[in-house]
């Protein structure tokens, strides 16, 4: 039976390479590539620890592409309400009969007077359409914003933070340490965790 030895450098990063694979696999490729014949246990532990970190890249990417995006919505969203509320109040006095382009047509009696009324199918059309385009104007309005603190890149943070009132801000920060803390504990008993196996 082969010796247990420490993961070396190079196996180590092809763990962190593959970490889609599973434990036996890479563990057997780990043998077969360098030589190197390591626990499934200390395997996995690595493998966790690159998946975690390729979660965590993979957050902050999708964070920044958020942003940009974001930023570049926010430069057109008033432009287009401008034009929504156009839209809207044309359509409103078209309803309301005071609309000198947008007229619903009149309504008729059998003899060809008009009745005072306007058409309801046209009037039913257009109250439809009015509806839509407030649900519309209306779904523009800003969401609820969620923020993770962790991670957050430093301009994210310090945007946040200056929307914050001081009291916010202190409060945020005490969290903010206590989390890190707790962070820098749980990663310590992991490395002294992943020593004693390895």
């Amino acid at each position: 039976m082969a010796k247990k030895d420490l993961i070396t450098p190079d196996a180590r990063q092809y763990i962190i390479d593959n970490c889609t694979m599973t434990g036996e696999e890479l563990r057997k490729q780990i043998s077969e590539k360098y030589g190197v014949n390591v626990t499934l246990q200390a395997v996995l532990e690595h493998a966790r620890r690159a998946r975690r970190a390729a979660e965590e890249a993979t957050q902050n990417c999708d964070a920044f592409i958020s942003k940009k995006i974001s930023q570049r919505v926010d430069k057109k969203v008033v432009p287009l309400m401008e034009i929504m509320e156009r839209e809207i109040k044309r359509l409103s006095d078209a309803l309301d009969g005071i609309d000198p382009k947008l007229r619903v047509k009149p309504e008729y009696d059998s003899d060809g007077t008009l009745t005072g009324y306007v058409q309801s199918r046209e009037y039913a059309l257009l109250g439809k359409e009015l509806r839509e385009n407030i649900k519309a104007y209306v779904d523009l309005r800003p969401k609820v914003m969620t923020v993770k603190i962790d991670q957050l890149d430093a301009d994210v943070e310090r945007e946040f933070l200056d929307m914050c009132s001081p009291e916010d801000v202190a409060q945020i920060m005490k969290l903010k340490k206590q989390w890190e803390e707790r962070q820098k504990s749980k990663l310590s008993q992991e490395d002294d965790k992943g020593m004693e196996e390895s």
